[in-house]
Formats: structure tokens, sequence, C-alpha cells
């Protein structure tokens, strides 16, 4: 299963990007602090050690365009070119 962590203190930066996401096959984890984040079960020792090993993929600062997000996912997940 891939999924997909926001984390953004606007409920709105948080559900748009996750209406976006599961849209094309992605499960949107959302959080609403760094706080939040760090003390789901989403994220464990084996979770952070995975990302690492794959090359977690950088962050994207507000604003951002919605496309930035799908491709910048789209290729950290290896389905760049699967949806259009």
């Amino acid at each position: 299963m891939s999924f997909v962590c926001i984390v953004d203190d606007d409920a709105s930066v948080r559900s748009g990007p996750g209406n976006l996401l599961k849209a094309v096959g992605y499960t949107a984890v959302t959080f609403a602090s760094e706080k939040e984040f760090l003390a789901s079960p989403v994220v464990d020792d084996e979770t952070v050690r995975r990302a690492m090993l794959h090359g977690a993929v950088g962050f994207l600062h507000k604003p951002f365009v919605e496309d930035v997000l799908l491709d910048s996912i789209l290729l950290a997940t290896g389905r760049k070119g699967e949806v259009n």
C-alpha cells in the first residue's frame, strides 16, 4: 500500500491534497502538527528507516502547485507516467 503523510495546521491544506491523492490511488494520512505526526503509529523506526533507505523525497513548501505535488509523489513511488 502506498500512502502519503500530509502535515499542516490548516485543515483545508490537509484535505485538498488528500482528495487529490485519493483520486489517483493513494491513501493520504493527515496530521495537524509535527508533534501529532511524530507521535502517530504510522511513524515508527521501521517506517523511518525504510523511507531513508529508499530515498525519501523532500518537502514541498506552500504555496505549491498540485501538479508538482503529484509529480513528486509519482516519481518517488515509481508510478511516473501511469497517471495522466
